[in-house]
């Protein structure tokens, strides 16, 4: 019974991996379409710097401008390389403080020094720029230039930490309206699909070796902001290749379906509902999430009962004499 339940678990697991795979290749195309992670860097990026001038200085900086679209006009970029942006810093600093001088747009062509760099900085703390007061404690510390870019790339990066933490929290809630958009679209009830699972040695079969088919085990887990949109679509394909693959998945509609629905008590009709809540309440937890508890599940199905130690083989001897 013990191991029946254990893949029961595997083949469920299976499922959601397939779902997760497939909304979260959806998930990765709208956000590629609407540039999320474009938007949330910029907003992490205002609340570093405190000036939208400063901002499109920034973006627009040639070592910045080619990683987005348009800079500061378009979307902009979705990752900039901490010592990256620390370079462009600096110069969009040195820049403001020589216009801010000057009276007038101007740049300083002089090389950037500790002592320059102070003093551009008490320009713009004089014209109240909250960047010069955020930078001052980095600046004061040390009189090396690479030491201060280090700084300022270590500032940086703790900041797109809470970038990622937006992004995630935004990308959680889209999966979920996407499990939900496919549950309903496609009729995946988890409640029905346990029961067929239960049922049907042979599904358990098919779903439980998907969990040591090398070709699954390598589908993408789509979070990386370099993904590209064809590998999203072929992440995408390769997930639904596995599903119809497990012939007995109860999932889709026709007349048959629709007739039946109807015609079934309230009860019944709720607890579709519920199934699809379930759905997209599972496809929102994320592809890692159960890629993760699909090796422990998977590891523990495989390792079985534990063999007799040489000493309990002697007793047994003994005892059989």
């Amino acid at each position: 019974m013990s191991l029946l339940f254990v893949d029961i678990a595997v083949s469920l697991i299976v499922v959601f991996v397939m779902l997760s795979v497939f909304c979260s290749s959806l998930l990765e195309w709208y956000a590629q379409r609407v540039g999320a992670r474009a938007r949330f860097l910029r907003i992490g990026l205002l609340h570093m710097l405190g000036d939208d001038g400063l901002y499109r200085q920034v973006v627009n900086h040639p070592l910045i401008e080619a990683l987005g679209k348009g800079g500061s006009r378009g979307p902009g970029p979705a990752y900039i390389p901490s010592m990256v942006f620390a370079d462009a810093l600096l110069d969009s600093v040195v820049d403001r403080g020589a216009t801010i001088a000057a009276g007038s747009p101007a740049m300083d062509m002089t090389p950037i020094d500790i002592i320059g760099l102070r003093t551009h900085l008490a320009k713009l703390d004089a014209e109240k720029f909250s960047i010069a007061s955020a930078l001052a404690p980095i600046v004061r510390r040390s009189n090396d230039m690479d030491k201060v870019r280090a700084e300022i790339a270590k500032w940086y990066e703790a900041q797109t930490d809470r970038v990622t933490g937006w992004y995630k929290a935004f990308a959680r809630k889209r999966l979920l309206i996407f499990g939900l958009l496919v549950a309903v679209a496609f009729n995946i009830d988890i409640i029905a699909i346990t029961k067929q699972v239960a049922a049907e040695p042979g599904l358990r079969s098919v779903l439980a070796g998907y969990a040591n088919d090398p070709k699954f085990l390598k589908l993408g887990k789509i979070d990386d902001s370099s993904a590209s949109s064809t590998t999203v679509v072929t992440t995408a394909k390769e997930a639904k290749e596995f599903w119809d693959r497990a012939q007995g998945l109860p999932f889709g509609w026709n007349k048959n379906i629709l007739e039946a629905l109807k015609t079934t008590s309230m009860w019944d009709q709720a607890m579709v509902l519920v199934g699809w809540l379930l759905t997209g309440l599972g496809v929102s937890l994320g592809a890692p999430f159960w890629f993760d508890l699909l090796n422990k599940v998977a590891s523990l199905r495989a390792t079985g009962p534990k063999p007799p130690t040489v000493d309990e083989k002697k007793n047994i001897r003994i005892l059989v004499c």
